[in-house]
């Protein structure tokens, strides 16, 4: 039995969360097997204080090897393949 790949998943503002609700879809109906872990990114984030825009936990998700998609790019370290659909590099 194959695993799940672990994905970060960061939905982001504005059109972000709707791209990542048909980008998932997508990804889901071709048969991957994820394992998703979000994390908040964007402009809630800054307002409550943290100028990065990130919330610090949200960092060791990021630092795990595994892929890490935003609504409008796919930052691969170590991820598979997914039956025809390639990450951007």
């Amino acid at each position: 039995m194959t695993e799940n790949t672990p994905i970060t998943v960061a939905r982001g503002d504005g059109i972000g969360p709707e791209i990542m609700d048909a980008t998932l879809h997508i990804i889901k109906e071709a048969g991957a097997r994820i394992t998703i872990e979000e994390v908040e990114v964007g402009e809630k984030v800054y307002l409550r204080g943290i100028n990065a825009g990130i919330e610090p936990g949200a960092w060791e998700s990021l630092r795990e090897p595994q892929c890490h998609h935003t609504h409008n790019f796919w930052a691969v370290r170590q991820c598979p393949p997914v039956r025809g659909l390639l990450p951007f590099c």
